[in-house]
């Protein structure tokens, strides 16, 4: 039976009630409203391959004070605790044989060492040696470090490639990304992210098959209404630079400091569970 496209089911229950004489069991009849005969259409979600490539630092980091004290205070104890290196046994020997030869009773073996180089000499030498040589500066040029696309920007930090996307009509940095095509798996899509978004040039290696992240967002209102589309749900890959430059106009190398200012808030959380720095 239908009622206005929709159909009530009777469904006959017969109620445990104890009987008090000759009164029957009582009839329950319970209605359920069943869905439209319309079904309802699910929303529909872009799945999106995301690649999060990281530089590695290529210099450690400064020590904090801390870090210092705690140092100078290992390599005292060390110093302390340690035997006596062949420089310093040699020195000591070079001493005992200038005395014999002092006093006169030095032995052949004593007069052929102190024809050849002491270990005093060889301190020397080497000390003149270190004082000539200027050891490379641990900070980069401060025009390097502000330049977002050079890769050797930051050398005591991590960096992640972001690149620019256009969302409607705004403009925000995300990492390489793209929605997977019918045929792809979530690692051929990723692969192939990379590829448009910085070109053949750039190398790097994408560690594993599995994702390590994942974010889900809604598009703007406009686009969901032209595409029919809600979203997207983000599935992150992490890879290491190898080497080359990204051939894009619109990326940056970010350190997590730059990130956090650049990104959306809830992009930039989920991103940061899978950071390891």
């Amino acid at each position: 039976m239908s009622f206005s496209g929709t159909r009530f089911l009777s469904r006959i229950l017969l109620c445990s009630h104890r009987n008090t004489g000759n009164k029957p069991l009582r009839i329950c009849q319970v209605k359920y409203c069943a869905t439209n005969e319309a079904a309802v259409a699910k929303k529909k979600w872009d799945l999106v391959s995301s690649v999060c490539v990281e530089r590695p630092p290529v210099i450690s980091a400064d020590l904090t004070e801390l870090e210092e004290r705690m140092q100078s205070m290992l390599c005292k104890i060390e110093l302390q605790q340690s035997i006596k290196s062949n420089h310093e046994l040699r020195k000591e020997k070079d001493k005992v044989t200038l005395e014999a030869l002092k006093s006169g009773n030095a032995s052949e073996a004593d007069l052929e060492q102190a024809t050849k180089a002491t270990a005093q000499d060889f301190e020397d030498s080497s000390l003149d040696e270190l004082a000539n040589f200027t050891l490379a500066s641990r900070k980069n040029d401060p025009k390097v470090d502000e330049d977002e696309k050079n890769i050797d920007r930051q050398l005591s930090q991590h960096l992640i490639l972001l690149t620019k996307h256009k969302l409607g009509s705004e403009s925000v940095w995300l990492m390489p990304n793209s929605a997977r095509k019918d045929g792809e798996t979530m690692r051929q899509a990723a692969d192939r992210a990379l590829l448009e978004a910085v070109g053949p040039e750039f190398k790097s290696t994408i560690l594993g098959n599995a994702p390590v992240g994942f974010y889900k967002y809604k598009y703007p209102k406009a686009v969901r209404e032209q595409s029919g589309v809600e979203g997207a749900k983000v599935f992150f890959f992490k890879a290491m630079y190898q080497g080359g430059r990204a051939k894009s106009k619109d990326f940056v190398w970010a350190t997590k400091e730059e990130m956090e200012k650049k990104l959306k808030k809830e992009y930039f959380n989920s991103v940061d569970q899978f950071l390891l720095f």
